[in-house]
């Protein structure tokens, strides 16, 4: 099944911690939580875009947010065990244990004061806002670079992509792409002496123009022209199920092609830093137990 929300897992927390007859640690709440609801071997894997465990962060915040409203209390370091306020809460079922809710208890608020939040945002723990945003802003940035590169000249794509391939890794890039150039646009030497080739095409062309097979087709019939296995296909526009159909059939030859549409092209240009600058950097940061425990 997938996670639970926050305000599902909050309650099941309370109610591991009132059954047990002892404080209980957030591994033993992971335990019960999982067994309790369920929880498949993909829900554990699931992480968060910093590479953390979702259900881990999840459970983290969750004791954070109980135990600062009082529902919880720490009796020992990294032990928690419920509260008579907690008791009384897990006797109201139609209370929803938002972060929402539980920020009013923290701040002294009563459950109907303040400004009401919809579903959705309650249910929401601040990493995943922070997610969220860092969502938008990526998708906002992916636009704008695919934009600023239609601008661009044939030409001046195709020098682009070549400093784009020298930024990935792939070595030294001459641009040879011109009137009668065989459907080679760049070239790149992958070792000092140029031995290593991979020959590149490249195509500004706009979304509704998609690359076809027959594209592809022509882009294979120049790669064994120059006697090339391999070869990059680059597009600020997508490739048809029938394209890429025919690029597995060519990686059981010995020719190589590699695809970069529009939208992987733009991520990698965000992910290398080729054309973007960091803006803001935020650091997250979390108690470090082991520190403690060695006092």
């Amino acid at each position: 099944m997938a996670l639970p929300t926050h305000p599902v897992l909050h309650r099941v927390i309370l109610e591991i911690a009132a059954r047990s007859k002892r404080p209980v640690s957030a591994g033993e709440i992971l335990a019960e939580v999982t067994e309790q609801l369920s929880l498949t071997q993909d829900d554990l894997d699931e992480m968060t875009s910093t590479g953390a465990s979702r259900i881990k962060a999840n459970i983290g915040f969750g004791l954070s947010y109980l135990a600062r409203a009082g529902l919880l209390q720490r009796p020992e370091r990294g032990q928690y065990e419920i509260t008579g306020e907690g008791r009384t809460i897990l006797q109201e079922p139609e209370t929803r244990l938002s972060f929402t809710m539980l920020s009013r208890l923290i701040a002294g608020e009563s459950e109907g004061e303040g400004k009401a939040d919809s579903v959705e945002e309650t249910d929401r723990s601040p990493l995943e806002k922070m997610e969220e945003g860092r969502r938008i802003s990526r998708e906002t940035l992916r636009s704008e670079l695919l934009d600023s590169l239609h601008t661009l000249t044939p030409a001046g794509f195709e020098r682009f992509v070549g400093k784009f391939l020298e930024k990935l890794g792939y070595g030294e890039s001459t641009v040879v792409g011109r009137s009668g150039d065989d459907g080679i646009d760049v070239i790149i030497n992958q070792d000092a002496l140029g031995l290593e080739k991979v020959y590149v095409q490249a195509k500004k062309w706009k979304q509704q123009i998609p690359v076809r097979s027959p594209d592809i087709q022509r882009f294979s019939g120049s790669l064994h022209y120059q006697g090339a296995v391999k070869g990059v296909f680059v597009t600020t526009s997508r490739f048809t199920e029938d394209a890429l159909e025919m690029v597995k059939g060519y990686s059981r030859t010995s020719q190589n092609i590699q695809l970069i549409d529009g939208n992987k092209l733009a991520e990698l240009m965000i992910d290398n830093d080729v054309g973007v600058v960091t803006e803001h950097s935020f650091i997250i940061k979390k108690l470090d137990v082991n520190f403690f425990e060695q006092m």
